[in-house]
């Protein structure tokens, strides 16, 4: 079988699985970008509280992008794949910042990043299986 009908599940995958991860990821970058946070509730949240959500945020969609794979392997392997994404993109969040006025990188910035990054993977994960297991058994009860 040839023609535009091979492409579109690649793309569906890619738009619901892939695309919301990427934009994600340049909303971090865009507001790394800013010389200070704007005025909003976001004043009253510890710096490194808001680093520990949104990368846990992050892990979330990445080990949901990367569940989307043909193959992604066993839960440990998107999980190892997911915190090591997620902590590359924290270092380089951080070393990003050191190009911004009035900017400058903290390793324990890095360290709520990578930090909410593993519970976020876990929470991912853990949240798939319990879904998984739930939707098992109510269509073994339907039977």
């Amino acid at each position: 079988m040839s023609g535009p009908g091979l492409m579109v599940q690649p793309l569906r995958t890619f738009l619901r699985y892939w695309l919301p991860l990427l934009i994600y990821i340049g909303l971090i970058f865009i507001f790394s970008s800013l010389s200070k946070r704007p005025h909003s509730i976001l004043e009253f949240i510890p710096d490194k509280l808001l680093h520990f959500i949104e990368y846990a945020l992050l892990a979330a969609l990445t080990a949901r992008a990367v569940y989307s794979l043909p193959k992604p392997g066993a839960w440990w392997v998107v999980l190892l794949i997911t915190f090591i994404a997620v902590a590359t993109l924290g270092i380089l969040d951080e070393l990003y910042q050191s190009t911004i006025p009035r900017r400058s990188p903290e390793l324990l910035d890095w360290v709520a990043d990578a930090s909410g990054g593993l519970l976020g993977g876990v929470s991912y994960l853990l949240l798939k299986r319990w879904l998984v297991r739930r939707a098992e058994t109510f269509s073994l009860e339907r039977c």
